[in-house]
């Protein structure tokens, strides 16, 4: 542990001594003493060494060609750069790009991985544009429950007066009949349903897209392990992107007959839920059901 210890502190007296031969290393080394305590240079230069670390690691060729100086703001800038255009977006104040920023402000670096909301619509803010949603999502807003019951007055898809009714919003019990007559039972883009609702309630998994555009940016420290995992739900958020926009696509070619057979399997599973006597209970609920079965 000491030694771990006085190796980093090795690091950060070695790569300072490198950076502050720069004038842009000079300037922040004076700022932190101006204004700050020692310890909070130490600590920007422990994020340089993160990053250009990662660097090497990820952009070993373009690190080797670099005519930057080492540990300096310049070849941070061109590791953010590269991360910007290969591995996700670096989007920082009012979505404005790490690219912006650079050249406005020569010495400006990003202490954390700054992660914003990727989806293309705020839901629930964005609500009185509901005809301009892709028609899964229409459907996984209005059959979750967050459109008006009345099927005919959403705007878009054109429902003919005898459309059926959907059965209001289903619980666990209903929900994972719906997911399995989705995914199993229809060899079609309608088993891509599912990611809508998942989007609209930003539980995907993927924190591009669960976190709203309203709430602003959530953070990450720098380190490889993270780039790597970012990088790959970054091209996990385009294929859900890619999936639901072919489902759009496949409802478009016979409107009437596709969405009146996913209300029919709603419709079914709420049914089945019902008779199965766990209408309306939670997962939550479900647990504790389990739990009280006598073993």
């Amino acid at each position: 542990m000491q030694r771990q210890l006085t190796l980093d502190m090795a690091r950060v007296y070695l790569a300072s001594r490198a950076r502050v031969r720069t004038p842009l290393g000079a300037g922040d080394y004076l700022d932190c003493s101006h204004h700050y305590a020692r310890d909070i240079y130490d600590k920007r230069i422990l994020i340089a060494l993160a990053c250009l670390s990662i660097y090497r690691q990820l952009f070993p060729d373009q690190y080797a060609r670099s005519a930057a100086p080492p540990f300096s703001t310049q070849r941070e800038q061109e590791f953010y750069r590269l991360v910007h255009t290969h591995c996700f977006p670096l989007l920082v104040d009012d979505g404005e790009d790490v690219l912006t920023w650079i050249a406005r402000e020569p010495r400006f670096f990003l202490p954390f991985i700054p992660i914003r909301g990727l989806q293309r619509y705020d839901w629930f803010m964005d609500g009185s544009h509901v005809k301009d949603f892709e028609i899964p999502y229409q459907l996984a807003l209005l059959l979750s429950g967050a459109l008006p019951d009345d099927v005919h007055t959403i705007a878009g898809l054109c429902f003919p007066a005898d459309f059926p009714e959907p059965a209001p919003p289903v619980a666990a019990v209903g929900w994972s009949l719906f997911l399995h007559a989705c995914k199993v039972h229809e060899d079609s883009p309608l088993r891509f349903l599912p990611l809508a609702f998942h989007m609209v309630s930003h539980k995907t998994g993927n924190l591009w897209l669960d976190l709203p555009r309203h709430v602003g940016q959530a953070a990450y420290a720098w380190s490889p392990e993270e780039v790597a995992r970012l990088t790959l739900m970054r091209v996990n958020a385009d294929k859900f992107d890619i999936a639901v926009r072919a489902l759009h696509n496949w409802f478009i070619e016979d409107l009437r007959a596709r969405i009146s057979r996913v209300i029919e399997i709603w419709n079914d599973a709420a049914r089945k839920e019902s008779e199965a006597g766990y209408g309306g209970m939670t997962a939550e609920d479900m647990v504790a059901v389990v739990a009280a079965l006598p073993r």
